[in-house]
């Protein structure tokens, strides 16, 4: 044994320098050893002083289940650089900080939390099992419902565009309405378009969106996409009986 520490098990009164029995630890090259448990984040510095990081100090979410050190800071969620250009890095580097609700960046040379990820956009579930950097621009989340890879990716306006185009076309329904799309577990395939009441809302953004791409563009879907939720938009009015007054 070359090192013993007391820890904190408050159901029986025991106080001491970490907060909670470890459940995962990792070194940075540092020398600092990173300490994480069911309560806090504890830095047990190289020269044998303990720094508790808690909610109070930026903690997103205890219950603490992974550490991973990188030696870059990872591009998101920060707006992204021009492709030549390398991510952050620093003597320090990135500690990955996994939890019972999503996982959280912690730079180890500022000392403070800098991005936090939890929910359907970042990762399936809830709990992180695992976590690592796959390169300098890569990670992957390893959770109680599957796995994650998450990448930064450089598009183009036109792209993220059409990505958007794409999308609408499953929340569109008859008589031309944007509606809500109801998913099950965050498939898109089961999609199925319900009515609400911001159908017309929805629908009339969206009608203004493709007549000013046919009058960019001149692309001939756009212009018919328009006519379509225009009619739409008529058959809401019409519905009613009252003229001005939208269903």
């Amino acid at each position: 044994m070359i090192w013993f520490e007391w820890v904190s098990i408050w159901e029986y009164g025991l106080g001491g320098v970490v907060d909670g029995p470890p459940i995962t630890m990792t070194f940075a090259p540092t020398g600092d050893l990173f300490i994480g448990n069911n309560v806090s984040l504890t830095r047990l510095n190289i020269n044998y002083t303990f720094d508790r990081i808690g909610p109070s100090e930026g903690l997103p979410y205890n219950q603490i289940t992974s550490l991973h050190y990188s030696n870059y800071t990872p591009r998101y969620p920060l707006p992204m650089s021009p492709p030549s250009d390398l991510p952050h890095s620093s003597l320090g580097g990135t500690l990955f900080v996994g939890s019972q609700k999503g996982w959280s960046l912690f730079d180890v040379v500022k000392s403070e939390f800098i991005g936090y990820f939890y929910g359907p956009r970042w990762h399936p579930g809830e709990e992180v099992l695992g976590i690592a950097a796959a390169g300098f621009n890569m990670s992957v989340v390893l959770t109680d419902k599957g796995f994650a890879i998450i990448r930064p990716e450089d598009w183009t306006l036109e792209k993220k565009a059409l990505h958007y185009q794409n999308m609408l076309k499953r929340h569109t329904r008859e008589p031309g309405l944007v509606s809500d799309c109801p998913l099950q577990d965050y498939v898109p395939s089961s999609c199925n378009p319900v009515p609400t009441d911001n159908d017309g809302l929805w629908t009339s953004w969206l009608v203004g969106a493709e007549a000013f791409r046919y009058i960019v563009t001149q692309n001939e879907s756009a212009r018919l996409n328009a006519m379509k939720l225009y009619r739409g938009m008529k058959f809401l009015v019409d519905v009613t009986g009252i003229s001005g007054l939208p269903a």
